[in-house]
């Protein structure tokens, strides 16, 4: 695992082919971040892969090239756990066309396993200064706000799993996080505005590293995880909803080239690609 994308550039003369590759913290593509990320995947050539991607909507062009160079950088992609940070509504233009793109992109890549995190919307921080009084006012507004995001990303990323299926041909298990609202941004909840509890030092909240916390939003924390198997059913790719244990399962044997698995996995899609041209 590296905890940065750039952090390649010092371990590139002794990387060689791993079948895991693991980078914690998102990759900004306005960043210097891209190049050394780009260069990391050629060499390591990875089965499997899990990294986080800020989305801003003023990114289009350097998403497209990205995208485009990603895919020759990975041939050997199977499974990829894919982290979204994305600054941009959850409704709109905007968000049309990050996931249009976004489907277009990984439409190109011989997925056989693909894994979302989309993490919850935070709930705004009320900043303590010694000696000033919090704008209630100003983040009462910030949190209806927040709660308008929350509502409009679940409603969206419930919408994604049939796009996601029709656009990537190879993929063959599909999952998703976080299907469910944060708790503490749906409509009838008390998330504190008026008490000092939802008063916060800004020192604490910064204590922790961005890339732990995703590595602890992977696994804990969790409000809805959602696993599905692709079938073919009548022409037609069908999502079948399977426990999170078999998803994981098959997601680790893919990354570690089980034979069996593999070859079972695979000469499904061959099936499926027969069935398709009429042979």
């Amino acid at each position: 695992m590296l905890a940065r994308p750039d952090d390649g550039v010092w371990v590139a003369d002794r990387l060689g082919p791993v079948s895991l590759l693991q980078v914690s913290r998102s990759l900004e593509l306005e960043s210097d971040d891209s190049p050394p990320f780009l260069q990391l995947l050629r060499l390591a050539s990875p089965v499997g892969l899990y990294f986080g991607l800020c989305l801003c909507d003023s990114e289009w062009e350097l998403q497209s090239l990205f995208w485009k160079d990603f895919l020759a950088a990975a041939p050997t992609l199977r499974s990829l756990e894919l982290k979204l940070d994305s600054d941009i509504p959850w409704s709109g233009q905007d968000y049309e066309q990050m996931l249009r793109q976004l489907l277009d992109a990984l439409g190109n890549i011989p997925l056989l396993v693909l894994k979302i995190l989309v993490p919850p919307t935070s709930v705004p921080r009320r900043i303590k200064f010694p000696g000033r009084r919090t704008n209630v006012a100003a983040y009462k507004q910030e949190l209806a706000e927040a709660k308008m995001r929350e509502k409009e990303r679940v409603q969206a990323v419930a919408e994604w799993p049939q796009p996601f299926a029709n656009a990537i041909p190879s993929l063959r298990y599909f999952s998703l996080t976080d299907m469910a609202p944060n708790p503490t941004l749906v409509d009838d909840a008390d998330a504190s505005e008026t008490s000092d509890e939802a008063d916060t030092d800004d020192a604490e909240n910064s204590a922790t590293p961005e890339h732990w916390k995703w590595d602890a939003l992977r696994e804990t924390g969790l409000m809805e995880r959602m696993w599905w198997k692709i079938v073919e059913e009548g022409g037609r790719r069908v999502m079948v909803e399977i426990l999170a244990d078999e998803g994981e399962r098959v997601k680790r044997e893919v990354e570690l080239q089980d034979d069996e698995e593999m070859l079972r996995i695979e000469g499904e899609f061959v099936l499926y690609l027969m069935l398709c041209t009429g042979y």
